[in-house]
């Protein structure tokens, strides 16, 4: 009875972060939108990658997910990371193409590759100032990954060996954490006057 009940309240939580990661999607909040703005007029003119990238160090993708951004009762509402394949912007069009398909309409081949793999994928944009990538092939966000582990049929790295394979990537291709292109997260005010600087000279 007590391991019955223990499974009940692991789905609930499970429920209930999936309720969460809705809820931010569906109220991107309009600041979040000119934070994304200001990154771009700060990196977009600033001809010192080094300097973009220690400014924006704690945004940068990760291998691993980082304690602090782990979704519990005690860290309700962390922000929002994508555990996915970095892909360019050719792979998916190249993908359809090669099908037979519309490479205009390669948003669509993200559920031709869910069916393939019988995984619930999805597309993300990443956070743009450190991102290495245009898109993320998602297979669970932060909010998500203790209830989307739990349904792949294959062990995960299997998942994303077919998914590279069928997508012809690069072998060195891993998977990584990748804050949303959304994320409201600003480097500080020295970094920010840094950056300007630099854009100016």
């Amino acid at each position: 009875m007590a391991e019955s009940d223990s499974n009940s309240d692991s789905a609930a939580d499970e429920e209930a972060w999936e309720a969460v990661y809705q809820l931010r999607l569906q109220r991107r909040p309009v600041c979040s939108t000119l934070n994304f703005i200001c990154h771009s007029l700060l990196t977009l003119s600033c001809p010192d990658e080094q300097l973009i990238l220690k400014a924006y160090a704690p945004r940068c993708p990760m291998e691993q997910l980082a304690d602090e951004f782990r979704v519990t009762k005690s860290n309700p509402n962390p922000p929002l990371l994508h555990y996915g394949i970095p892909l360019e912007s050719s792979d998916l069009p190249e993908y359809a193409e090669r099908h037979g398909r519309e490479p205009a309409r390669f948003m669509r081949e993200v559920s031709i590759l869910s069916e393939k793999v019988r995984y619930p994928l999805g597309l993300c944009v990443p956070f743009g100032p450190t991102t290495d990538c245009r898109f993320v092939l998602e297979l669970y966000s932060n909010y998500t990954m203790r209830g989307n582990q739990l349904k792949v049929e294959r062990d995960e790295q299997e998942v994303i060996s077919m998914l590279k394979e069928e997508l012809k990537l690069d072998p060195s291709v891993r998977p990584k954490w990748y804050f949303d292109h959304l994320d409201p997260w600003r480097p500080s005010v020295r970094d920010q006057l840094l950056l300007e600087r630099a854009a100016r000279s």
